[in-house]
């Protein structure tokens, strides 16, 4: 277990906090969904439903984000030994703001020290998270096209 930041920690997400972590990640995406007046469900495939969880589960590294004992969000990586894939992270609304975005980064930096680079991508239209990944030290280096969904996804990196 890494050491906390003012009472922020990650945690190995297990079977047992899939509901949890269910309930949150639909709580976080549907408010950055609405924030941007968008219709329908506001996250990734599989966001709102306790498979989606399990299959991050299975495919990535998933963390439970602890404030204190509470369990208030996810983090999602691929670990490709020189790079790393932030696949996912999500916060409860009512935590947001609070620069815990920012805390659980550091901690992921010090979980993987040897990744050279970090990549992601995030809708063209969340303005919120764009903003925050930028303030990270992501660059944006290009967009998808608008496929199926209807909407490019936004890639960046970030070399360290």
């Amino acid at each position: 277990d890494m050491m906390p930041r003012d009472g922020v920690r990650l945690v190995i997400a297990l079977e047992v906090d899939t509901e949890a972590l269910c309930r949150i990640q639909r709580a976080a995406f549907d408010s950055e969904s609405q924030l941007h007046q968008r219709t329908g469900h506001g996250g990734p495939d599989g966001y709102d439903t306790l498979e989606g969880i399990k299959e991050l589960m299975e495919r990535t590294d998933l963390f439970k984000i602890m404030h204190n004992e509470t369990t208030i969000g996810g983090v999602s990586v691929i670990d490709s030994a020189e790079s790393c894939r932030l696949v996912r992270i999500f916060i409860d609304p009512r935590h947001q703001g609070k620069d815990i975005g920012h805390k659980v980064f550091a901690l992921l930096l010090e979980r993987y020290p040897d990744a050279e680079i970090w990549k992601l991508d995030t809708p063209s239209w969340s303005l919120r998270n764009q903003h925050f990944y930028e303030s990270l030290g992501f660059g944006k280096i290009g967009e998808t096209d608008r496929g199926d969904r209807g909407f490019a996804l936004f890639l960046y990196e970030r070399k360290e």
